[in-house]
Parts: C-alpha cells; sequence; structure tokens
C-alpha cells in the first residue's frame, strides 16, 4: 500500500498547456456573459420597480384628491389650479408644479391653504402627496379639470405618474362625486 502511495507522489504529470488554455477561455467567457448579463439585469429590475412605485403613488394620489375634494365648495378653475373651500372652511387651491423650483420643490400635485384672517398669503404649501410617497423622481400630474355642478363630479383627464417627460402610470379619466355642492 505504501508502495501505490510513493508512486502517486512521484508521479507529477499536471495540465496540458492546452488544457490550461481551455479552461481560462471557458472562465473569460463566463465572465463575458456575466458581465453582461448584470447591467441588463438592473435595468430591468429599475424598471420594474419604479412601475410598482408609480402605480402605489397614482392610487395614493387618487385617494388624497378624492378625500380632500369630496368635501369641498365653491369649487373654481383657473387653467389646472383648483380652487375650493375645504371642509374646515379654509380657502385651498390645488395646483401642479411641472418643474423643480428655485427652491428644490419636487414638481407634482401641490396644495396650498390660505388662513381666514390673511387670505392673500398661504397658510402652508405641500405636495398632495408626501415626498416619501413621490420617492425616485416620481411625480403626479394631471391635466384638463372640470366640473360639473348638476351631478357634483368633478373629472380629471390624464392623472398620471411620470418619471422625468417619461409616463410610467396613468388613468384616462378619474372622477370625484363632491358631497357637499351637489343640489
Amino acid at each position: 500500500m505504501f508502495q501505490k502511495i510513493k508512486s502517486r507522489i512521484r508521479n507529477r504529470s499536471g495540465f496540458t498547456l492546452t488544457e490550461t488554455l481551455m479552461a481560462v477561455l471557458i472562465l473569460m467567457l463566463v465572465g463575458t456573459i456575466v458581465a453582461a448579463g448584470v447591467p441588463m439585469a438592473t435595468r430591468t429590475y429599475t424598471k420594474i420597480v419604479d412601475s410598482a412605485n408609480a402605480q402605489a403613488l397614482l392610487s395614493t394620489t387618487m385617494t388624497c384628491l378624492r378625500d380632500e375634494l369630496g368635501t369641498a365648495s365653491g369649487i373654481s378653475f383657473n387653467g389646472t389650479d383648483i380652487s375650493y373651500t375645504n371642509a374646515s372652511g379654509s380657502a385651498t387651491k390645488i395646483y401642479l408644479k411641472g418643474d423643480a423650483g428655485a427652491n428644490g420643490d419636487t414638481p407634482g400635485i401641490y396644495i396650498q391653504e390660505y388662513a381666514d384672517i390673511a387670505p392673500d398669503e398661504p397658510q402652508y404649501t405641500r405636495l398632495l402627496v408626501s415626498d416619501a410617497a413621490s420617492n425616485r423622481n416620481l411625480h403626479a400630474t394631471f391635466e384638463s379639470p372640470s366640473y360639473n355642478a348638476g351631478d357634483g363630479v368633478i373629472t380629471l383627464t390624464n392623472l398620471a405618474v411620470k418619471k422625468g417627460d417619461d409616463t410610467l402610470a396613468k388613468i384616462e379619466t378619474f372622477k370625484i362625486r363632491v358631497l357637499t355642492d351637489v343640489s
């Protein structure tokens, strides 16, 4: 038995040069395929996450708009601005801000409430949904608001969530029934 072990130890045969080069070539091919696949997988993952976040932001925006405008009264429009009196009796305005402002405001749908004692100065201005909800440079927008006082319905056209100029989630027509202005 010791004889076999000694003969194996003395036998110093290894890989040939051809075998070593083939192994290196195969490793290079595998490395190239992995290196090319990682950025593609990262882009795909980012698109899926952005799409899911956009759907969540659209749903949150719809809920916030419905909560805010569902009890509005004295509704009027000026372009895309919606002015009304909220449930607590304060003058309020919902408006769009398309680009980041000088003070670094996030683009999106803003709500501005005015105090009764100083009707020309807003008491506060904030995003309709929080900055945390508008994450990853996503922002909500809408077009062409209208109000039919006869049936008490506010209609917003193209309520959408965008990332830059790309629309990630959209609802063509969003209707809100106003509870306080119905005749």
